[in-house]
């Protein structure tokens, strides 16, 4: 009977530990994947210097491939919180990330874009975890 209840004591510390690596290896992947979206974004960005509908056209595409989550309400207002609604570019996507175009403080004037991606970990008997990723391109002079 005391080899019954140490083999059990053993087998829970060991599912619980693979439980926890299992959860560390996940949300890498997850946040790994937010983080190629976010550099994604900010290289097509800074091919064209600005953010428009051919930008938002051929983010799609990628997004498809990599396998972000879609938007499901096509909205961006809960994107407040990360810059001001005035300077959003992007109010509504089929894909949750956020772009605001944002006034650069040099003496030079110009202008720059901050973007902000989501990693998201869907748990079940949780709501839905999302982790912002935030990135900033470089400095475009007009």
């Amino acid at each position: 009977m005391k080899a019954a209840i140490g083999n059990t004591l053993v087998l829970n510390i060991i599912v619980t530990f693979m439980s926890i690596v299992l959860l560390i290896i996940i949300s890498s992947i997850v946040y790994t994947k937010a983080y190629r979206v976010k550099n994604r974004i900010i290289d097509e960005i800074e091919k064209v210097e600005t953010y428009d509908a051919d930008v938002d056209a051929s983010l799609t595409t990628v997004f498809r491939e990599i396998g972000y989550k879609t938007n499901n309400y096509m909205d961006n207002t809960k994107c407040e919180r990360y810059g001001s609604s005035e300077t959003l570019v992007n109010p509504s996507s089929a894909y949750h990330y956020c772009v605001f175009k944002m006034e650069s403080n040099t003496s030079k004037g110009g202008y720059y874009y901050k973007v902000v991606a989501f990693a998201y970990l869907d748990l079940p008997l949780v709501s839905a975890i999302q982790v912002p990723v935030k990135g900033e391109t470089k400095i475009f002079y007009k």
